[in-house]
């Protein structure tokens, strides 16, 4: 039987809290910069993905809307987004600067 030394031994994983693997050692190894990297791009792929799709979902909705709609509806509907996609993107703008003031003032 094997044991286990007393100071690399996990007495969270008696209580179901943990791995397995986190029992035999107490430091967890860094990921590689290969698999780090691979996962930046493959996120980015995904962002990428749900952006385009965003864009053409609300393409489709669009063109949808502009069939069930009389003329000048959909005038004052293309107005409205207008004025909320204004508005989004200075309150987006706000929010950024003073997310990153925040952190900027808690790393010194």
């Amino acid at each position: 039987m094997m044991t286990i030394p007393k100071e690399r031994f996990d007495f969270r994983l008696m209580r179901g809290i943990g791995s397995p693997l986190s029992a035999l050692s107490s430091k967890p190894c860094p990921p590689s910069p290969e698999s780090l990297s691979k996962k930046v791009v493959r996120g980015g792929i995904w962002v990428f993905a749900l952006r385009i799709t965003n864009r053409g979902l609300g393409f489709v909705r669009t063109i949808i809307l502009a069939r069930l709609l009389a003329p000048h509806d959909f005038g004052l509907l293309g107005i409205a987004m207008l004025a909320i996609a204004t508005l989004e993107t200075f309150s987006q703008t706000g929010f950024q600067a003073a997310s990153n003031l925040d952190a900027a003032v808690l790393n010194g």
